[in-house]
């Protein structure tokens, strides 16, 4: 997965900011991402795209704050679900399509 990067937003922070985020499923499988670097600035629409496993769900998942990737960091208006997952999962919508 490569990266993306949308503008700034007036106050320092990103809107969301994925930065270096690694996962893999299983040790001795290849990661499903690897080195990932997101940005999105207050109003700035994305598109995710590319073929099944390439790692759309996984980035989204970890955006929202549903998992954590195995390395990296990911922040919401400068708030991560580590610090507290509660406040982190209020800041963000997720809504998977089945």
């Amino acid at each position: 997965m490569t990266s993306v990067a949308n503008g700034e937003s007036g106050q320092g922070e990103f809107a969301l900011s994925i930065s270096d985020a690694t996962k893999r499923w299983q040790k001795r499988n290849a990661p499903i991402l690897d080195g990932l670097e997101l940005t999105l600035a207050p109003g700035s629409i994305t598109w995710v795209g590319g073929p099944n496993g390439a790692g759309k769900t996984t980035m989204l998942r970890i955006a929202a704050g549903l998992i954590d990737p195995d390395h990296g960091r990911v922040e919401v208006w400068g708030k991560t679900p580590r610090q507290n997952r509660a406040r982190f999962q209020q800041l963000v919508s997720f809504l998977p399509a089945g």
